[in-house]
């Protein structure tokens, strides 16, 4: 202790009996160090002899705390203010800001208060000008909540004690580190009836609770650092959340996107047609599915390359053309073919045959046949229209054959002609 204070600190305690009772007796849960014990008993000694007089006049009022650098050489580092808010298991120090502090050695300012959020004190002892330790709150808070504390203050210029509520606001527990996120929940696209599941890695002093939400509706149950989803469907598709909390705070992840892929499927199959020779024939498809879809025509189980919309047409179809058509359409998650369609090309009935200029003489006979170019013309005889023998085949190049026999002179002939293949 400074001796060079002691007589001040008499004149104090003696200025001092009757507010330094009423701290004692209003501020139960105040923690005094030996020295404040000696004060008040000495004060209280002082007014049980009769020899307190009060001392009328302003008092050294507490204006609020602030945040200090340090205890010694410390400089002012926020506004004062009346409201603290604090992290579980972060130091802090804030001093007791006063008007009109003690300025020389002859003069001090003393503090008190009632009770402290856990893991925080005041050095209470009497100390010299600016205090050099008193009337600072430091520590490091072991407990979360709200807390309200009344300061006391004084200092022998203005011998009257003063009291002001601060509210200290303490997030977490003590020593608890929050949580954090290193692994977020990843968008996935997957086709419909697949299992999926999303997952978060997270650290932070134990134990984690977790709470996963899609959109903005919490999922009942749905508590582990992993969702999962039985064979999924398109109403699963949604945002998904997870939020992860402990006793130092929570954290949100990041949104990951479940796409539900649909499989493509054939709603109207291609339809069997017949088209005249030189005509145009067009197969139609009409399929549904997750997009993109992609689309590839088969003839007689060929591919056609060029053949990738959801329509195939065939100009100046010909005999080549007639058979079976089907389409396969596809996406990322599927392919599907169609049934089959057919095209039956029709051709036009070959001209008839025709026989004339018949030229009959004695002994031979003559005629021309007409018909359809580039084929081959049977010419056949017969006495009895029953049974008929071929005379000759000749090829037809223009359209027009010309025949001619020797008959035997009073035989009765039937001819006719036929095309050969």
């Amino acid at each position: 202790m400074n001796f060079r204070k002691i007589p001040a600190l008499v004149l104090a305690a003696a200025l001092q009996v009757l507010p330094v009772c009423r701290v004692a007796c209003v501020n139960q849960a105040v923690g005094p160090t030996g020295f404040a014990i000696v004060m008040r008993w000495l004060a209280g000694t002082v007014a049980l002899l009769g020899s307190y007089h009060a001392v009328s006049g302003a008092s050294a009022a507490i204006v609020g705390v602030a945040s200090w650098s340090k205890i010694t050489g410390g400089s002012q580092l926020g506004p004062v203010v009346t409201s603290v808010t604090a992290a579980g298991g972060t130091p802090l120090l804030y001093k007791i800001i006063i008007t009109t502090p003690a300025t020389t050695g002859a003069q001090f300012d003393y503090y008190n208060y009632d009770v402290l959020p856990p893991g925080l004190t005041m050095n209470t002892n009497v100390g010299g000008a600016d205090g050099l330790g008193d009337g600072f709150i430091t520590g490091t808070p072991t407990k979360g909540g709200v807390y309200t504390v009344n300061l006391v203050a004084g200092n022998t210029l203005w011998p009257q004690t003063v009291t002001k509520a601060i509210t200290f606001t303490i997030s977490g527990g003590g020593g608890a580190t929050p949580p954090g996120i290193t692994g977020q929940p990843v968008s996935k696209s997957v086709a419909v009836g697949t299992n999926v599941s999303f997952t978060v890695t997270a650290t932070g002093t134990a134990p984690l609770s977790y709470q996963w939400s899609r959109g903005v509706s919490a999922i009942l149950g749905a508590t582990n650092s992993s969702y999962s989803i039985a064979a999924v469907t398109t109403n699963d598709a949604a945002n998904y959340k997870v939020v992860i909390t402990n006793s130092a705070g929570s954290i949100t992840s990041l949104v990951a996107t479940l796409t539900v892929l649909v499989p493509p499927s054939i709603l109207s199959p291609p339809q069997s047609q017949t088209v005249s020779n030189g005509g145009t024939a067009t197969f139609t498809v009409t399929a549904a599915g997750s997009p993109p879809l992609t689309y590839l025509w088969n003839f007689s189980g060929g591919a056609l390359v060029s053949a990738t919309s959801s329509s195939l047409t065939i100009t100046n179809v010909q005999s080549a053309n007639q058979g079976d058509y089907t389409v396969t359409v596809s996406n990322s998650v599927g392919t599907v073919m169609s049934s089959a369609a057919h095209l039956t090309v029709q051709t036009a009935a070959p001209a008839p045959l025709q026989i004339a200029n018949w030229q009959v003489t004695a002994g031979s006979v003559s005629f021309d046949v007409t018909g359809p170019s580039q084929t081959n013309v049977v010419v056949w005889s017969s006495s009895d229209l029953a049974r008929w023998t071929a005379l000759t085949t000749n090829f037809s190049a223009t359209g027009t054959v010309h025949f001619s026999e020797t008959n035997g002179q009073g035989s009765v002939e039937f001819y006719r002609a036929t095309l050969s293949p």
